[in-house]
């Protein structure tokens, strides 16, 4: 099934029920020879749609910025099916095997290739393509080309896509096979030095192959030139030639032969072939393309030919011979000049003439007859004749070969009237370049004449020669001497013979240089026809035979490439039969070279639709027009269709000639086919590289060689080159945190790398600034075609993951904690000491709130400035955030503003940066965390606020849990304690409690007695009634911790002289200091002016007692002194004794309730054990601190009150009134007592018995009402609030109604301060607590009744 069965999938059935496919599409699913998945997206599509929302944004925007959520969306993707060949595909035995094993068919490069193709199909993209790998079940990898379908009627949820998993393991591994053909291709290319180019003719664009660039000695680069820069290259006398692109001249040529000059870039001048080609479409040029030969060495290779030949030809015209070259026929085919004067004609005039018609000559004639002789023998002839014609002598020589015959001829007319006149032909001999010797016939060949050039070939002057220090044998090279040595000898020997003409031979100059020479040589014979002289004429050949030498190694090479190189090369003839066919042509066309040369090939090879259009480019070719470069269709012996780039060029003879075709063929198929797929898929590699959010490098051989965007931007560089220069190990800090070299262990992971393949790990790398990170390093060995293996590198920045693991690590150690420390103080410090692992809490502390005290309470501080235990919230930083519920992050400069704007004040010292974050739960903050630096304002920044923040919203239930667990354990012991320490207060308090009460019960029966006489009867009564106050001071003590216990204790200030409150004590103590023999000591600290302050006088008063009487109860002898002194805005107060003092046991414990109880019974003393306590809440209410000092010297104990000075000064009288019996009982008034109690009831009669004031009497409050309503007389009510049948604030209010201004006065035995406060609220004008105070209840009657 190919992609457009794929895409013709129309799936609108998918999807309905819970069939993935109707049956008509089922089957189709099933036996597509692809490999298909139906996978389901909608839990990603619903998640991501819903995160998307709450973030304000669209899918795209979302997975744009937030990249990291892909692979938590990957692992929701479910594969619902598979069909039959993706089964096959993954080698498993079943579906149910391959889809529970599914898992492993994925590798690190299908990861991400599936993540990609997840990208696509949630941001809508249509259609994906995209190649990654996979592993088979058992092993193999394969790879694999994924492409997707979102069925209809799934676009909105994506509950059905269809993937589609093709194996191109072939098609990757041909693409491979493909460049490597491509690179022999660039290598034969460079090799014979053949580059190309093409022409955009509408954006004037010239593309270089890399060739050219190489021809112009540069270095090749992928930038687009322009024409003008192709042309500053060309010589100036050749631009108008290669310039020439006029659309005419294109169009009527399309295909050209051009020969031009460069001048590269190193100013070498180099010659170049070119066959520009045209290519035209409905008319108009596209483009042209140039195939550009560097053919410098075959045209420098011609001119030292042609030059040797202008040489020759000089050399032949100059000497003084006549020199002509005829052919086997006799005719004409070189004259030289001094043969034209000779013979009376010019080389025009003579060339291809016959010499026997120009010149008769009959058999029988010397000259006939040596030229036949000559040409019948092979053997050059010389000999002297008289040419009857021209009246003269001539000395010839014929050479005969089989291109022709040469003849040299010189006159010797003169020589046979005088030598003088040979000598002086001889010397224009010395002015050619060519070395003439003259010998004698003797041993050694002496020479007798020498032209003076042969320093020049020879390195020998021509006098060495003739004074005989230089023979002519010893010149010659010793290898080749015999041959040479064996022509002269038969020349010498033979009788007829004129001369020979040697084979070109090496000789060895003065210098020791050797050099190749071609020489004539002749002799001269007397009227005996006796060999009188030889001699020769030597020419340099040296040139001329490295030049042929190179020519038949270049025509051997070209012969060797012809035959062994991978494109097909062909010669043909002009009739387009062919005479070369070599291997790659068989190969490719599938025809052996016999097949080839016997059939008419051309027309087997193209396919009848290009029939014309090879017509064409074959008389293109014919008519000289130019070079043809084509890509066509061409059909095999088999009869497969195959593609070909054909190069096409004319062979033409020296005359210019077409006398053949030259084509080379190169079989594209494959290639064209891997092209177009490499570029695709080279496309999406790049734009992989270069998009990926990860740092992506290439290393080879140990160096960066290219690098992504993203990596640019990790590492803070601006440019690709500034990154690419630095070793790997120069991104990464000096050392690893665990000490190793990164230089090191880079190294060492690079080659475990190369030996394994690949290698992920953890590494910490360093920016450009310094800063240093994690990161997730995945390598990946690439073997490339050179056997050079490189590296990917894809770097991920972890920094977030890995302070998540941190947090996580912190959030783990701190829960561990809370199960395995049960002490909140331990828990604390634990909760520091992991924190500190991700930011500094070198300050730290945890505050616990006190919302009904707006305290702070700091379980934990670790601080370098301050050690606090508990401070008020009320304008602190921290009550600032507790109470805003936000946290806080803020400068010096910025707690400043807060202090101007009267929103906190300065608490401690003050913080360079201040980090505060509330602990709440359900939206209810309990306390906070506070982090701190008082030297450094940058130590926290705002992710370090919202890490802080997130811990404690983590673990804010935790400290909760701890702390309440904490309290409730110190509750539980502090419980168990008081109901241990009650007991034993319970067992005193039996023994405080009978004691007065068996003074009471015991004296009062006593006083019964009818015999006891009056004094008895006083004694008993006064014991009775000091028995009675003890008693008083017992339950008035137990009042009070009660009072203090159940937080209703408030304090009354008011203007009070602590002077005159010292004076009062002073003289009640002092009576009992006198009495036990003590003395009493008081010092006032301020004068009686400054002594007023406001304060709560009774409880004052309340605690000096305490202290006094216990002073006294443990002195027995020496002194008990007492005051106070002011300290700063503090008043200290002080009670100092002599007595045994307290054992340093109890200093931390004694001002605890019940304290005594908790003594042995050896250390206990009278009391309840609870004024130390009492005085210690009491001094705590006044914002004071208590404590003592003791030893065996006696005690000391201080507590400190602030020092608050009084608004006004009571008025105090001079005369003190006092309200006495005496005074009220001539009073006549009525008062209605509502008493319950008959004891209560009988008491308060008798105290009125014997006074004029009129007693009415009620049981209960509804009595009371009605009396209240029958005796509009009563002047004043004392009303008992807890009564039957209506209570005492029932029975008030009723009366109150109707009688408004009647003084109704509580009378109870609840005697907390609460109790008061509640019955004067409710409308009482007074309350009086039992039991009654006769002297409080005369004051009363006094202060309600004094207008009667």
């Amino acid at each position: 099934m190919d992609e457009r069965d794929f895409n013709k999938m129309n799936t609108e059935e998918l999807g309905k029920s819970n069939n993935v496919f109707n049956e008509k599409y089922e089957l189709f699913f099933e036996y597509s020879p692809i490999s298909l998945w139906i996978e389901d997206f909608s839990k990603v599509k619903s998640y991501l749609n819903k995160i998307a929302k709450e973030s304000n944004l669209d899918i795209n925007s979302y997975l744009s910025n937030y990249p990291k959520i892909i692979p938590e969306l990957v692992s929701m993707v479910e594969i619902k099916e598979v069909n039959e060949s993706a089964v096959k595909l993954y080698n498993a035995s079943s579906k149910e095997h391959l889809l529970k094993n599914i898992q492993k068919v994925f590798t690190e490069k299908s990861n991400i290739a599936f993540s990609k193709l997840l990208l696509d199909i949630l941001k809508g993209v249509k259609k994906t393509e995209i190649e990654t790998v996979n592993l088979k079940l058992t092993g193999e990898e394969i790879n694999t080309l994924l492409k997707f379908q979102v069925a209809d009627g799934s676009e909105e949820t994506l509950a059905n896509v269809i993937v589609s998993v093709e194996d191109i393991t072939d098609q990757v591994k041909i693409r491979k096979e493909l460049n490597l053909i491509e690179k022999r291709v660039k290598y034969t290319q460079e090799i014979n030095k053949i580059g190309s180019w093409f022409y955009d003719f509408e954006n004037n664009e010239i593309h270089w192959s890399d060739e050219i660039y190489y021809m112009m000695e540069l270095e090749p680069q992928k930038s687009k030139l322009s024409l003008d820069y192709y042309l500053g290259f060309v010589h100036e006398d050749d631009k108008k030639l290669v310039d020439n692109f006029s659309i005419n001249d294109l169009i009527a040529n399309p295909n050209q032969l051009l020969s031009y000059r460069v001048i590269t870039s190193k100013g070498e001048l180099k010659y170049i072939s070119e066959k520009r080609s045209t290519i035209i479409e409905n008319g108009k040029i596209i483009r042209l393309i140039g195939i550009t030969q560097d053919i410098t060495e075959n045209i420098l290779s011609e001119q030292d030919l042609n030059k040797t030949k202008n040489l020759l030809t000089h050399t032949l015209s100059g000497i003084t011979d006549g020199f002509v070259i005829v052919d086997l026929n006799s005719n004409y085919t070189y004259i030289n000049q001094k043969a034209e004067s000779f013979l009376g004609k010019t080389e025009a005039e003579l060339l291809g003439k016959n010499i026997w018609t120009e010149f008769p000559e009959k058999e029988g004639d010397i000259f006939y007859d040596s030229f036949q002789k000559a040409i019948e023998t092979k053997k050059p002839i010389s000999f002297e004749n008289y040419f009857e014609p021209f009246d003269r002598w001539f000395e010839n020589r014929i050479i005969p070969s089989d291109d022709g015959i040469m003849m040299f001829f010189h006159e010797i007319t003169e020589k046979k009237q005088s030598a003088n006149k040979i000598r002086q032909a001889y010397n224009i001999i010395n002015k050619s370049s060519s070395v003439a010797f003259l010998c004698d016939n003797k041993y050694d060949f002496p020479v007798v004449f020498a032209s003076e050039n042969s320093i020049n070939l020879f390195g020998y002057g021509h006098k060495e020669f003739l004074s005989g220090d230089v023979k002519i044998h010893q010149i010659v090279l010793p290898d080749d001497l015999p041959i040479v040595r064996l022509g002269v000898f038969e020349l010498v020997a033979s009788t007829n013979l004129k001369g020979f003409k040697p084979k070109p031979f090496r000789i060895v100059t003065k210098s020791g240089n050797i050099k190749w020479v071609k020489t004539n040589i002749d002799v001269i014979r007397n009227n005996k026809n006796e060999i009188t002289h030889i001699q020769g004429i030597v020419e340099d050949y040296t040139e001329q035979k490295n030049t042929e030498d190179l020519f038949f190694k270049s025509n051997q090479q070209l012969q060797d490439q012809f035959n062994n190189t991978p494109l097909a090369s062909i010669i043909w003839d002009v009739n387009f039969k062919v005479l070369e066919w070599n291997n790659s042509a068989q190969r490719i066309f599938g025809y052996s070279a016999e097949e080839a040369k016997s059939h008419s090939i051309k027309n087997l090879l193209v396919p009848p639709m290009l029939v014309h259009e090879m017509k064409v480019i074959n008389e293109n070719l014919l008519g000289g027009v130019g070079n043809e470069r084509n890509t066509n269709t061409n059909i095999t012996k088999s009869g497969k269709s195959i593609i070909c780039d054909w190069y096409n060029v004319s062979l033409k003879d020296s005359d210019g000639n077409v006398i053949g075709v030259a084509s080379l063929v190169d079989d594209v198929t494959e290639r064209n086919i891997s092209k177009k797929l490499l570029e695709k898929s080279e496309k999406k590699y790049r734009d992989i590289f270069e998009k990926s959010i990860d740092a992506v490098f290439i290393i080879k051989e140990g160096a960066y060689i290219d690098c992504n965007a993203a990596s640019i931007k990790m590492f803070g560089y601006t440019t690709k080159d500034s990154l690419l220069q630095l070793h790997p190990s120069q991104i990464s800090p000096t050392h690893q945190p665990n000490g190793i070299s990164s230089f090191e262990k880079s190294e060492k992971l690079i080659k475990k790398t190369l030996e394994e393949g690949s290698n992920r790990f953890r590494w910490y790398h360093k920016r450009k600034n310094g800063e240093v990170f994690p990161t997730e390093i995945t390598l990946t060995k690439i073997d490339d075609i050179d056997n050079k293996s490189t590296i990917h590198a894809v770097i991920k920045d972890i920094t977030e993951r890995v302070k998540k693991e941190e947090l996580e690590n912190v959030l783990y150690n701190i829960s561990r904690a809370a199960s395995e420390i049960e002490d909140f103080n331990e828990f604390s410090f634990s909760v520091k000491n992991e924190l500190h692992k991700i930011l500094d809490t070198s300050n730290f502390f945890i505050a616990l709130y006190d919302e009904e005290t707006d305290m702070l309470r700091l379980p934990i501080m670790v601080d370098e400035m301050e050690d606090i235990t508990d401070f008020p919230a009320e304008k602190s930083l921290t009550g600032y955030v507790i109470k805003n519920k936000k946290p806080l992050l803020l400068t010096s400069e910025d707690h400043n503003k807060l202090i101007e704007q009267k929103e906190v004040e300065l608490i401690g010292l003050a913080a360079k940066i201040w980090v505060g974050v509330p602990l709440k739960i359900q939206g209810k903050v309990f306390g906070a965390i506070v982090v701190q630096s008082y030297t450094n304002e940058n130590a926290y920044s705002q992710n370090d606020l919202q890490l802080l923040e997130f811990v404690a919203d983590q673990i804010s239930i935790t400290i909760q849990r701890k702390n309440t667990e904490d309290e409730l354990r110190k509750a539980l012991s502090k419980a168990q304690e008081s109901d241990r320490l009650k007991s034993s207060f319970l067992a005193n308090m039996s023994h405080e409690i009978r004691t007065p009460m068996n003074g009471i019960i015991g004296f009062s029966e006593l006083f019964l007695e009818p015999t006891n006489s009056e004094n008895d009867r006083n004694k008993y009564a006064n014991i009775v009634i000091n028995s009675s106050k003890q008693l008083l001071n017992i339950v008035n003590d137990i009042l009070d911790i009660s009072k203090i216990e159940a937080g209703v204790v408030k304090l009354n200030y008011e203007s009070v002289s602590i002077n005159n409150l010292l004076e009062d004590l002073y003289s009640f103590y002092k009576p009992i200091a006198t009495s036990n023999k003590l003395t009493l000591n008081c010092k006032k600290g301020l004068d009686n002016n400054r002594s007023f302050i406001e304060i709560d006088q009774l409880k004052l008063n309340q605690v000096l007692t305490n202290l006094l009487s216990n002073s006294f109860k443990f002195t027995d002898e020496g002194s008990v002194d007492f005051g106070y002194e002011l300290k700063e805005d503090m008043l200290e107060f002080y009670v100092k004794d002599t007595g045994s003092g307290i054992d340093k046991s109890l200093h931390n414990v004694i001002f605890d309730r019940f304290i005594q109880a908790n003594l042995g019974l050896n250390k206990q003393t009278k009391g309840t054990g609870l004024g130390l306590a009492i005085s210690k809440k009491f001094i705590e209410l006044f914002n004071g601190k208590i404590w003592l000092e003791s030893d065996n010297y006696g005690t000391s104990i201080y507590f400190t009150i602030p020092y608050i000075k009084a608004k006004s000064k009571p008025i105090i009288s001079i005369v003190e009134e006092k309200t006495s019996q005496n005074q009220i009982e001539n009073m006549e008034i009525t008062i209605l007592i509502a008493e319950d109690e008959e004891y209560n009831m009988l008491y308060i009669n008798e105290l009125f018995s014997n006074m004029k004031i009129k007693i009415i009497e009620a049981e209960n409050g509804k009595i009371a009402v009605e009396m209240a309503e029958k005796h509009p007389e009563i002047d004043l009510v004392f009303m008992d609030i807890k009564m039957p049948i209506m209570n005492g604030f029932e029975a008030m209010t009723a009366i109150k109604k109707n009688h408004p201004k009647l003084p109704i006065i509580a009378l109870s035995a609840f005697a907390m301060e609460s109790d008061k406060e509640n019955a004067l609220k409710k409308g009482f004008n007074d309350y009086l607590s039992k039991p009654i105070d006769r002297k409080k209840l005369f004051e009363f009657i006094e202060k309600y009744t004094n207008s009667k």
